[in-house]
Formats: C-alpha cells, sequence, structure tokens
C-alpha cells in the first residue's frame, strides 16, 4: 500500500517511502524490457526518483548480474554529479545496494503558490 509506482518502457519500479526518512527510498525494478532498454529504463527512473526528492534509494537481490545495471547508471551514465553507491551482501546470502542519489534536486512545479509582482498568465 501507498507504493509509489513508475514505468518507463517495459519495466515497472516500486519504490516504498521510509516513514521515517522522507528522503529514502526501498524499491524493486519488475522487468520484461530487453536488457539494453532495461539499462536506459534504470537511467531514467534514477533522473525521475532524484528529481522527486528522494536522496538515498535501496535494494536488495539475489541476481548478482544486477550489479552490473547499477554500475551502468551511477558510474557510467549518472543523471546527478556525486551518484554513489554502497554494495554488500546480507545474511540470506542477498545483496544490499545503497545509492546516495548525488546532487540531486526537487524539480517539478513548486509545492505552494508563488507570488508575482506584475501580471501573469
Amino acid at each position: 500500500m501507498k507504493a509509489l509506482m513508475l514505468r518507463e518502457g517495459n519495466t515497472i519500479f516500486v519504490v516504498h517511502q521510509s516513514k521515517t526518512e522522507p528522503t529514502t527510498g526501498l524499491f524493486r525494478p519488475l522487468n520484461a524490457d530487453t536488457i539494453p532498454n532495461f539499462k536506459h529504463n534504470c537511467v531514467v527512473f534514477a533522473k525521475a526518483i532524484g528529481l522527486a526528492g528522494f536522496k538515498k534509494m535501496i535494494a536488495q537481490f539475489d541476481d548478482k548480474s544486477l550489479i552490473a545495471i547499477i554500475k551502468y547508471v551511477v558510474n557510467k551514465h549518472p543523471p546527478f554529479p556525486n551518484m554513489s553507491y554502497k554494495l554488500q551482501r546480507v545474511e540470506d546470502g542477498q545483496y544490499a545496494v545503497t545509492i546516495n542519489m548525488g546532487d540531486a534536486k526537487k524539480g517539478g512545479l513548486p509545492d505552494q503558490a508563488q507570488p508575482v509582482d506584475q501580471g501573469a498568465l
């Protein structure tokens, strides 16, 4: 419940926002696309989630090949400067990655009306 669902190509990204740290999210991609498209989809997702105000994203997975996707996004095609990641193995043998979104700045429309000195449309 209350998950944020983002779709890019044939990949759906499910994000759960932390209740205690609103700029942290736990995410899982559900992919039904080709590897080149999946890599592209992940770059677009990283940009969108950074612009949405997230500073840290966390994922757990079994498939070691997903590490290459993380390296592709963070090291080769980072949407924001100073992105980084920390990879570790957890007790059950899964991989856990924490991605620092770097210098991502929240984008989009302002949260409230902005005063205007003269008439505006």
